[in-house]
């Protein structure tokens, strides 16, 4: 059910009978969104595109990517907090092998990839990879959570 995020669309709650989506979600408030907060939204946009209101896409600054299922709630973690700063992230949504999820980054737009696995998580950091020239360069991720746009840009 898509009911992520709604309180930031509009005070109160949103209901209105339909075929196609559940009582409470976008459906009514997609076409009224200013267009900065549905390039933030990975399901408004995605709801935008299925009813074929999309005009043209927001670039991303960066694709999340989850090496595992375990890695997601880190994932989701990070993602918040870098759209808390202004940084517009999508991620697959759902669990995917890393070489899918990167090719769904690179079909997206996305220059960069910011990855987190077992290995990241247990360093307490993350991989951002250059989607173009496939260089790496590992960051922690308080440091990432914190200067988002800087550290995206090469700290």
């Amino acid at each position: 059910m898509v009911r992520r995020g709604l309180a930031v669309a509009s005070a109160r709650t949103i209901t209105h009978p339909s075929d196609q989506l559940p009582s409470g979600t976008y459906k009514d408030v997609i076409v009224s969104l200013p267009g900065q907060l549905l390039k933030r939204d990975v399901v408004l946009g995605e709801l935008v595109k299925a009813r074929g209101n999309v005009e043209a896409t927001s670039p991303i600054d960066a694709f999340l990517v989850a090496v595992s299922g375990a890695d997601i709630p880190c994932l989701l973690d990070l993602a918040h907090r870098l759209r808390d700063a202004n940084v517009s992230v999508e991620f697959s949504l759902k669990v995917q092998p890393v070489g899918k999820q990167l090719k769904l980054a690179a079909a997206r737009g996305a220059t960069q990839a910011i990855i987190i696995g077992p290995d990241e998580r247990e360093k307490n950091e993350a991989v951002i990879r250059d989607l173009n020239s496939g260089a790496e360069r590992r960051v922690a991720l308080n440091r990432l959570m914190t200067n988002g746009q800087q550290e995206l840009h090469g700290g």
